[in-house]
């Protein structure tokens, strides 16, 4: 990635067959945050679904958290499934009180028939606290009667139910069916309980994929966030959820490069 940047040569890039060097990208963006957040601010308007896709990914890792969520909010609501979904993950990850004024929308895509947009909305939804919306919630995953729907719906409503010790009791119980669903659960919980539970698990579960689900979740998990009850507090700027190596944001129907992400 050359200097100086241009919105046209970055969405070239993104567009190329093996999509463009993402850390180049980013330190590149990171260089010159004025340039960085028009040239993004340009790609969130393209009107290839990558292209607006990698602007939101590229805003939460490379703009201040303001910029990045103002990018994110405009594309929550995007045309694409695949876009608005890569969206809802970043500003989730990025700042959830910001996240809550899309509760509405969330709710909406309970309701879509795209495979995945109801998983990401019952994930959002419970990161946002929104008790309002399990019956719907149950109701969308039993239209789907698929074991990603099902399991998201199950862990999400405990969540959602102030059942958090439910979810820990099975992970420390060993639940290995729903595992995945379970360690992000906890996450999203992230209550000293729920992250000494993750800890455990990462440690001690008898079996390697599920010490490594837990650790995987364990490691978003930033060192000063710690949930009191349910409020969100000023520890809802969490950060982007996909650690390193960074290689893109998952669009599922484009197949686009991408880091690997449990469809969970």
């Amino acid at each position: 990635m050359t200097t100086p940047l241009n919105a046209s040569d970055v969405a070239a890039e993104i567009q190329s067959d093996d999509g463009p060097d993402a850390e180049e990208l980013l330190n590149a963006l990171r260089s010159s945050p004025l340039e960085g957040r028009r040239i993004l601010q340009e790609l969130a308007a393209h009107q290839d679904p990558v292209v607006r896709a990698w602007s939101t990914w590229a805003a939460s890792r490379s703009l201040p958290k303001e910029d990045a969520v103002t990018i994110a909010l405009r594309l929550a609501n995007d045309t694409d499934p695949d876009v608005s979904d890569v969206a809802v993950e970043e500003i989730v990850a990025l700042d959830r009180q910001a996240a809550a004024t899309l509760a509405e929308a969330f709710r909406r895509k309970l309701e879509s028939k795209e495979f995945y947009e109801p998983i990401t909305a019952m994930w959002a939804l419970a990161a946002i606290r929104d008790k309002d919306s399990v019956q719907a919630i149950q109701k969308s995953a039993a239209r789907w009667n698929n074991a990603l729907h099902r399991n998201t719906a199950a862990v999400v409503s405990l969540l959602l139910e102030d059942q958090g010790d439910e979810l820990i009791r099975r992970v420390r119980a060993h639940d290995h069916e729903l595992m995945p669903w379970l360690s992000k659960g906890l996450r999203l919980l992230g209550t000293k309980e729920a992250k000494a539970a993750l800890e455990t698990c990462s440690h001690e579960a008898p079996d390697a994929e599920c010490r490594r689900y837990c650790l995987e979740e364990l490691e978003k998990l930033p060192l000063n966030e710690v949930r009191v009850g349910n409020q969100l507090g000023s520890g809802s700027h969490l950060g982007p959820e996909i650690g390193p190596p960074q290689k893109g944001p998952t669009m599922r129907k484009s197949g686009a490069q991408a880091p690997q992400r449990r469809e969970i």
